[in-house]
């Protein structure tokens, strides 16, 4: 990986972040629910559509890895959560936000695709030294993300707090635009053909069925 360790580092970071959005705005959700004036059953609809979008992105975007540059896809990912974080803090109601929130959970899952790139551009030597430290980047986003969310959603309001994370969003952005490789990878087979590849691997591969198992567990 060009430059390494910074990219290394970088990219966890990024993974942090990014996967944070799906939790951070959890502890605010019953002053959402009063801005907005909606019953909280309504506004709980919120975390599970950003989660929902995730597993899309895990599904549809971490493919893309194989195809874009790394440069291009984290970049972009994070601008387009940018994006989306700003069209949630913008939202007028609560069919606005949910459907905000599907697309930052989608974007969200640029962290899944950190770690892929990792594995691919870090030397052999650092290789899983780079994919368990872009891991502990994502554990400390998904573990911080709720203290973060609901202290920067008391001291600024729940919409300033989601402008900061679109901030981190952007600067994200800059930073793997400058940082990270610009070598595009060059796959065997097309985007579709390598979403078709997925299933059959998990009927092949019996410990493969077990980690995805006890990843979902």
């Amino acid at each position: 990986m060009t430059r390494p360790r910074g990219g290394t580092f970088l990219l966890a970071c990024i993974a942090g972040m990014a996967i944070a959005n799906n939790y951070a705005i959890q502890p605010a959700l019953t002053d959402v629910a009063a801005d907005l004036e909606v019953p909280l059953s309504v506004i709980g609809l919120v975390p599970t559509a950003a989660l929902a979008g995730c597993v899309i992105g895990f599904a549809l975007l971490l493919p893309l890895s194989d195809h874009l540059a790394p440069h291009r896809l984290v970049a972009g990912q994070l601008t387009l959560l940018a994006a989306a974080l700003i069209v949630a803090v913008a939202a007028p109601g609560a069919g606005v936000l949910v459907t905000a929130y599907l697309l930052i959970g989608a974007a969200a899952s640029v962290a899944a695709q950190a770690g892929s790139i990792v594995g691919r551009h870090a030397p052999p030597v650092r290789r899983a030294t780079g994919v368990a430290t872009v891991a502990a980047g994502m554990s400390a986003g998904i573990l911080l993300s709720r203290l973060a969310g609901g202290t920067l959603a008391d001291i600024l309001g729940w919409r300033q707090m989601l402008l900061v994370f679109a901030a981190l969003a952007l600067l994200g952005a800059i930073g793997a635009g400058t940082l990270l490789p610009r070598q595009r990878p060059r796959p065997r087979r097309s985007y579709l053909a390598t979403l078709g590849s997925l299933p059959p691997l998990l009927r092949r591969h019996p410990q493969l069925r077990r980690s995805v198992t006890a990843g979902a567990l």
